[in-house]
């Protein structure tokens, strides 16, 4: 009921207390793209994962690499500064 000068409101739940968050998983990067991403050939990441350089993951029967391994993979190849 609403009286003269008064505004009634009402309180809407929008969110439901139950729902459960997720968790966006990081991407995978595949042979292709991480040589696109590192503007080298495929021939040079294969040679860095035989080299154990490289660390990737194998699904099923492909590899894949995650943001992680390519952070790893610059860690390990980064030149000293005076080169």
């Amino acid at each position: 009921m609403q009286i003269a000068g008064q505004v009634e409101t009402r309180q809407v739940s929008t969110e439901n207390d139950c729902t459960e968050k997720t968790v966006p998983m990081p991407p995978l990067f595949t042979i292709s793209e991480l040589a696109d991403y590192l503007q080298v050939s495929t021939a040079t990441v294969y040679r860095l994962m035989r080299d154990g350089v490289l660390v990737g993951v194998r699904i099923g029967s492909s590899l894949r690499f995650t943001q992680k391994n390519i952070e790893d993979l610059l860690e390990n190849c980064a030149i000293d500064a005076d080169l």
